[in-house]
């Protein structure tokens, strides 16, 4: 029959193993003549390099560079199969076997916890048990290895039985030559050595991802420690100046830090909730985005009157189906963007707006438009601004900005673009969810 690939999960059962390898004696090997005997007298096991006849070493020598040299464990309890199977893959174009010999369950064992092994090859039926049995406990011994049973049946019972045990192929041993058996060695050393590279990938990922989880509680903590000091301190210097009489002005700046510090308290708030529960709190409601985009240029009104920048905002921007909060990060990062990236040198002018080139254009959607009469973004980087990383111009900051109104927007089912319409300045058209349908 055709061999077969292996395409189920083995089970692992290493205390089976243990256990049965301890109360099974290993049994001694009696090699044939065309496998040598080797100095290892008291092992379960015994090793070789597969040799040829003379006649094809010459070929063998033109195609050494693309020969690879396995260490092939051979489970057998017969010195005629041992015979047959490895000559059989010692004459396998494209490899050159490294053979141990193992002539029951407890010597295959035993190799695999002492020998580096990439390729096992099992020829069933054994004298003590069953192929699959020893699969399954092969399976937490040692490293991923590539697994053949070569068996004496051609049925889909024997075939389906060492595949879910965990085989990577199943050979017919009246059927098997050298040609079919490389091919099928080519396979299961690959996919073994895949899955074993895989494991480990998926093992430093999950330590880098236990590192990143402690760094961002340990992080959650400090800053809401340092929060709760700062508004404290705060606190305490608003009445200390109000005991001493203070200024309008002065006093409008207290209002300001306190603003600015609430939306501190905000995000370290979000990170404290991502520590606790691995994900950011996303509760819509009804928000009004002239409400949100008023606060935030509150805060930022410092940088504005730095820049001196014109701001003009529409009176009327609509209601969005999203979080406040996010909502206030999103116009966050465009508005501050638009400050210090953008706006004109002399003349600055930043506005927001409707777009109303989008209006009906998505029912259901409220687009905006956040333009500033800058340098504008070259067309031909116009579709990777919103890559996390990607900068440009002289100012480039962290690349993170449009990057995180991408991903807010997309997460409440908008969408975020440069306006293609826009030829002075730049304008970042985005659309939120109304909560209405048609």
């Amino acid at each position: 029959m055709a061999s077969t690939r292996r395409d189920l999960p083995r089970r692992t059962t290493r205390r089976r193993a243990l256990r049965k390898a301890a109360t099974t004696s290993p049994q001694p090997f009696h090699f044939g003549p065309e496998i040598p005997q080797t100095a290892v007298v008291n092992s379960p096991y015994s090793s070789f390099t597969a040799t040829m006849p003379e006649t094809d070493r010459a070929d063998a020598a033109q195609r050494d560079e693309k020969t690879e040299t396995l260490r092939v464990l051979l489970v057998a309890d017969s010195a005629i199969a041992q015979t047959a199977i490895a000559n059989r893959l010692g004459n396998a174009p494209g490899i050159r076997p490294q053979f141990m010999i193992a002539a029951n369950g407890p010597g295959a064992l035993e190799a695999m916890q002492r020998e580096v092994i990439e390729l096992v090859v099992i020829e069933q039926p054994l004298s003590d048990g069953d192929a699959a049995d020893l699969i399954e406990q092969i399976a937490d011994v040692g490293d991923r290895a590539g697994l053949i049973v070569v068996g004496d049946r051609d049925d889909a019972e024997s075939a389906v039985r060492a595949l879910r045990s965990g085989a990577d192929d199943y050979l017919v041993r009246d059927q098997l030559t050298s040609a079919a058996l490389g091919d099928a060695v080519t396979t299961a050393v690959r996919t073994a050595r895949l899955e074993d590279n895989n494991r480990r990938l998926v093992g430093r990922l999950r330590e880098n991802v236990a590192k990143s989880e402690h760094f961002i509680r340990a992080l959650a903590h400090d800053l809401s420690a340092s929060t709760m000091v700062l508004e404290s301190s705060l606190a305490r210097t608003e009445a200390s100046c109000r005991e001493e009489g203070i200024s309008c002005d002065i006093r409008e700046q207290f209002v300001h830090v306190s603003a600015c510090l609430a939306n501190t308290k905000r995000l370290v708030d979000d990170l404290v909730g991502l520590a606790q529960t691995g994900a950011l709190s996303s509760d819509v409601c009804d928000v009004d985005v002239c409400q949100v985009v008023n606060k935030v240029l509150y805060e930022q009104s410092a940088l504005i009157d730095q820049r001196g920048v014109a701001v003009t905002v529409a009176p009327e921007l609509g209601t969005a189906l999203c979080n406040a909060n996010q909502l206030h990060r999103l116009l966050t990062n465009l508005v501050r963007n638009a400050l210090i990236h953008g706006c004109d040198a002399m003349w600055p002018r930043l506005t927001i707006e409707p777009a109303a080139s989008h209006a009906g254009h998505d029912a259901g959607q409220l687009w905006l438009r956040v333009w500033d009469n800058g340098g504008g973004i070259p067309s031909d980087v116009r579709h990777q601004v919103f890559e996390a990383g990607k900068r440009f111009g002289a100012s480039a900051g962290t690349g993170l900005g449009l990057a995180i109104v991408e991903r807010i927007v997309t997460q409440y089912g908008g969408a975020v673009q440069v306006d293609p319409a826009c030829h002075e300045g730049t304008a970042i058209l985005f659309s939120l969810s109304t909560g209405e349908r048609d």
